[in-house]
């Protein structure tokens, strides 16, 4: 009884706050706080309604949402990385190349006047972008309570001065400032001390990053690939690897340009993720397509063994009506037996009738 005196209140409230809210006159402001409240009624929906105004901008057409293009794009991607990768090793173990360093020179991914530093540039860029785009996302999740997606913002500030960094070298700069400044140390250069906090900054984001990559498989496993790739030059620096070979070498030079790849493919998966979360779009893995595949093909061949076992009823009266050339004869000196039924004369019986008549003319 108690349970029906609660919901007639709450009906009796509802109604009328409606009214009151109809009777008033009301704001922009006020709406905007209704919605809210509104949406907070609502724990089943992600993220918030105004996302949807983020989504209409014209960069988000250009997420791949099918699973086909994105394939395409990553494959785009890591076909220039490749082939980056194998002109520098070429640069400097290929003869024709290695004598010539006016040619070979653009090839090498060490250099900063270089063909991989000019695409490190823009897949840095890239990646900054894409770090905006998600962030315009992010922000509108309902269950992010303790606000999480403060952290792309420092992904956007990092991810632009990472691609300054590898045109102008801002490590090697800051550290001369401070060479400059507060004088040489004994122990460690201004650059060796810059590079100790960038190392253990980017330590700190990384680990941000994988738990916040975390729902996301592929992104996951993408980004704890970059960041291997990233640690092993710093790990060259500071001679905890050491280069004793040309593989070595190449290992440690192409390090920073396979990073930046994996980096920005792992950021474009989790947008599309995001993506396809905000349109509601149902997302099939790998191994659903590949078992709707083979389902879908053993239907294919048991309906193809099905028409073949099973002839249809034009071939079975084409079967049955089909004659040799000996039954063919014999088949048209027969006489048809629907005309003898019917009681019309046959072609023999009418070739003897008009016979008789042109003799009884004649008598």
């Amino acid at each position: 009884m108690q349970q029906g005196r609660r919901t007639n209140d709450r009906r009796r409230r509802v109604l009328y706050s409606a009214h009151q809210a109809e009777n008033e006159s009301t704001s922009a402001a006020s709406r905007r706080a209704a919605e809210k409240l509104r949406e907070a009624r609502c724990p089943q929906m992600a993220y918030g309604s105004r996302v949807h105004q983020r989504i209409r901008g014209r960069w988000f057409s250009l997420v791949p949402i099918r699973l086909r293009s994105m394939l395409l794009v990553t494959g785009s991607i890591f076909l220039l990385a490749t082939i980056l990768c194998s002109g520098h090793y070429a640069a400097v173990t290929w003869a024709p190349l290695s004598t010539r360093p006016m040619i070979a020179r653009p090839l090498r991914l060490d250099r900063p006047d270089s063909f991989g530093s000019w695409c490190m540039v823009a897949m840095l860029s890239v990646t900054a972008g894409i770090a905006l785009m998600t962030y315009q996302l992010r922000r509108y999740r309902n269950d992010d309570f303790g606000g999480h997606y403060r952290l792309w913002r420092i992904v956007i500030l990092a991810s632009v001065l990472a691609s300054v960094n590898v045109l102008a070298s801002l490590v090697d700069w800051t550290g001369a400032i401070i060479d400059a400044g507060f004088g040489k140390r004994v122990a460690l250069a201004g650059s060796d001390w810059v590079r100790l906090v960038v190392t253990f900054g980017g330590a700190v984001l990384a680990l941000r990053m994988i738990a916040e990559l975390w729902h996301c498989r592929t992104a996951l496993a993408l980004m704890a690939t970059s960041c291997i790739l990233f640690v092993i030059p710093e790990a060259v620096q500071w001679n905890i690897l050491k280069v004793e070979s040309a593989g070595d070498w190449t290992l440690a030079t192409t390090a920073p340009m396979l990073g930046c790849t994996t980096l920005l493919i792992a950021m474009l998966t989790y947008l599309r993720m995001l993506y396809r979360e905000v349109k509601q779009v149902e997302d099939v893995s790998m191994m659903d397509r590949l078992q709707q595949f083979k389902t879908n093909l053993f239907l294919s061949h048991s309906n193809e063994e099905e028409t073949s076992s099973t002839p249809s009823d034009g071939t079975v009266a084409e079967v049955k009506t089909k004659r040799r050339w000996w039954q063919r004869n014999k088949a048209d000196h027969r006489v048809n037996p629907e005309t003898e039924q019917d009681g019309s004369p046959t072609p023999t019986q009418q070739n003897g009738n008009a016979k008789r008549d042109t003799k009884k003319k004649n008598k």
